[in-house]
């Protein structure tokens, strides 16, 4: 048979020794349970994780949105016209400026196959291969008109290429 005072707002002190003979200890208040420091501190814990996952995810949001505007510039440079690369440099100890670095350029020099290098490992259309990388040997206007030491170009390419890389 069930005791009438159970669950009827009865309270029992959070140390009570189970009933006689029940064998179960004497119900505690939900009110009273949740007083207890380690679920205090559990509560807090929670409280804090939902802050720093809030906190964590408009992180993201903001880098998402970061790279959105970043691919955007990106885009619109890579299907601007080329332009010939002394526009943009005013000589080659010059940076180049941010606005222009994915901007397609138009250069003309002589390969220097002796300096070729291969990099390992570089995907195009889902396979990985080697790039060829063979240096363009340029020449520079110095301002009166004379190129500096370089031979007559043999090519001209347009070729994308972010500064530094």
């Amino acid at each position: 048979m069930s005791d009438p005072a159970v669950g009827a707002g009865v309270t029992h002190p959070p140390d009570a020794r189970p009933a006689a003979g029940t064998g179960s200890p004497a119900p505690v208040p939900v009110l009273t349970l949740l007083r207890r420091p380690g679920w205090i501190w559990g509560l807090v814990a929670v409280v804090a994780l939902a802050a720093l996952f809030v906190f964590l995810g408009r992180w993201q949001f903001g880098r998402h949105e970061g790279k959105v505007v970043r691919n955007t510039k990106i885009d619109a440079d890579y299907a601007a016209a080329a332009v010939p690369l002394g526009d943009l440099l005013a000589s080659p100890a010059t940076a180049l400026p941010p606005a222009v670095v994915w901007r397609p350029v138009r250069v003309s020099g002589q390969y220097e196959p002796a300096s070729t290098v291969l990099v390992r490992n570089r995907p195009l259309d889902g396979e990985y291969g080697y790039e060829v990388v063979v240096p363009l040997r340029r020449c520079w206007s110095t301002g009166a008109g004379s190129p500096t030491a370089a031979p007559a170009p043999r090519r001209t390419r347009c070729r994308r290429r972010r500064a530094g890389r």
